[in-house]
């Protein structure tokens, strides 16, 4: 009964088929875990029969359950307590989740932490190589690193994996502008605009190019 009621409130929001763009899905199983509550107070409730009601060793073993899910529970809120947090833990934890290590490298990214985030991008790419999302993040990387023959190979490899992605052919012109190749670099930022018109990135580089004295300090080194 408890069994059939568990996998009848899992299976509308889960298979056997993982879901790789979810890295943390508790919210699945708060339902489906009454049944795991119901049997495990039934076990608790036969195993202290034998022991007197009112006794202090039923005030202990309560309070031990008490405070060892509670100390759970806190463990898992610091994991929540940001975005790197929640990140490292679920690459930790699945290692094969390549939007786990595709974010964990963004945050790094993001901190300026260029060196530290291309093993994160490294990883993501070996679990899926034509992810073009982690291609311009490490291709970012590298231009930040001053590698640039890395780095546009990375952008020129992810508008050729995704013609149509807006986004690949900014941070190709941005680069190209940082190596001062103003004509290739007008030709990309002129398609992304094609491509998406609303996307203020690409006009402002137009207006104002980028130059490679622009690049922030490397933090990691």
């Amino acid at each position: 009964m408890l069994g059939a009621w568990f996998f009848l409130f899992l299976a509308p929001t889960s298979s056997i088929l993982p879901i790789v763009e979810e890295p943390a899905g508790e919210r699945r199983m708060y339902l489906p875990l009454i049944a795991v509550v119901v049997l495990a107070v039934v076990l608790a409730e036969r195993a202290t029969r034998r022991i007197p009601r009112g006794s202090a060793i039923n005030f202990i073993l309560l309070l031990v359950a008490v405070l060892s899910l509670g100390q759970v529970t806190l463990w898992r809120n610091e994991d929540f307590s940001d975005r790197m947090s929640i990140w490292s833990d679920a690459a930790v934890k699945r290692p094969g989740n390549y939007r786990a290590q595709l974010s964990v490298g963004l945050e790094l990214l993001k901190q300026g932490r260029f060196d530290d985030s291309l093993q994160f991008f490294d990883r993501a790419l070996q679990l899926h190589p034509d992810t073009v999302e982690a291609l311009i993040n490490r291709g970012t990387a590298y231009m930040y690193l001053r590698r640039f023959p890395e780095g546009l190979a990375d952008l020129r490899n992810a508008v050729r994996l995704n013609p149509k992605h807006s986004q690949s052919w900014s941070t190709l012109g941005w680069a190209l502008q940082i190596v001062g190749n103003s004509k290739e670099a007008e030709q990309c930022l002129r398609r992304a605009i094609e491509l998406d018109p609303g996307d203020q990135l690409p006009r402002d580089l137009l207006q104002k190019p980028a130059t490679v004295d622009e690049l922030r300090p490397q933090a990691n080194r």
